[in-house]
């Protein structure tokens, strides 16, 4: 019996430390809306934004319609028989999604060619919507670039949407900032934290000398509020893992780090090269 609760504790402080690890917002995806004639390809261009939205990699995307629906998809993700799920459903627990990803397809135009086959351009709106607000806190209008000639117009309208990828990506990747979490304290002197290892690496991009803010995120009357409270700079990196130096506020990492829980968190936010 002793056995059983002390694998048990093991398992459940294993999973507590790991609540931290993602720390990226929760968006929901609702999908774009449609002129008139146009119905048909909304699987098309649905498909291509959710593709590129998680390509790159700075969100955790959910699929769904509305708030609501989405914090009741996060908890149907958990599943007490598989440990891996815990971590999802904790993560996104402390709060329901930040924004929605939605837009609408604006034109897709057509040119036949006398020998046979079709050349696409298509224009769609990509909408970024704060969940509290009901505003639109960022879009861009995006065009697609010069396509090959297909046989059917269904494959001419794939292959425009399909050059618009780079574009996608890269409007998500400038407004989400790359947001990782702090795995452990490694080194701690006269009550600062000199070096500590965070959960990121080759696998985001990164290389030795790119430096993070360190956030204090807090909760008050259901608003978030961040404060800066450290700067780290890579110092090695892993796939998976990188070790940082401290270059500031490693007092203040060593309180905020203890004290962690659904209301308080710290994250780490890339500071884009200028």
């Amino acid at each position: 019996m002793r056995v059983l609760v002390f694998i048990f504790l093991i398992v459940f402080t294993s999973t507590a430390y790991c609540q931290s690890a993602d720390v990226r917002f929760n968006v929901n995806f609702q999908g774009f809306t449609f002129e008139d004639g146009l119905d048909d390809k909304k699987p098309l261009i649905d498909e291509s934004v959710l593709t590129n939205l998680n390509k790159a990699n700075r969100v955790n995307v959910y699929v769904n319609k509305s708030a609501d629906a989405v914090t009741e998809a996060i908890s149907d993700n958990m599943d007490a028989s598989d440990v891996s799920t815990w971590e999802l459903y904790n993560t996104s627990k402390a709060g329901t999604p930040k924004y929605t990803i939605t837009g609408a397809l604006n034109s897709v135009n057509y040119m036949k060619f006398s020998r046979g086959g079709y050349k696409c351009k298509v224009n769609f709106t990509i909408r970024i919507i704060d969940l509290k607000t009901q505003e639109t806190v960022s879009q861009i209008d995006i065009e697609s670039s010069e396509a090959p000639v297909e046989v059917v117009k269904s494959a001419a309208a794939l292959s425009a949407i399909k050059t618009t990828s780079e574009q996608q990506i890269k409007f998500f990747q400038d407004f989400f900032s790359l947001r990782i979490g702090i795995l452990k304290l490694d080194e701690e002197k006269k009550g600062q934290v000199k070096s500590l290892t965070v959960i990121g690496g080759l696998n985001n991009n990164l290389v030795k000398g790119d430096a993070f803010v360190v956030k204090h995120i807090s909760e008050i009357n259901g608003f978030e509020v961040e404060e800066e409270v450290a700067f780290l700079k890579l110092s090695e990196v892993g796939k998976a893992t990188s070790k940082c130096t401290v270059s500031k506020g490693g007092e203040k990492i060593k309180s905020l780090f203890e004290e962690q829980n659904d209301k308080s968190k710290l994250i780490c936010e890339y500071k884009k090269k200028k």
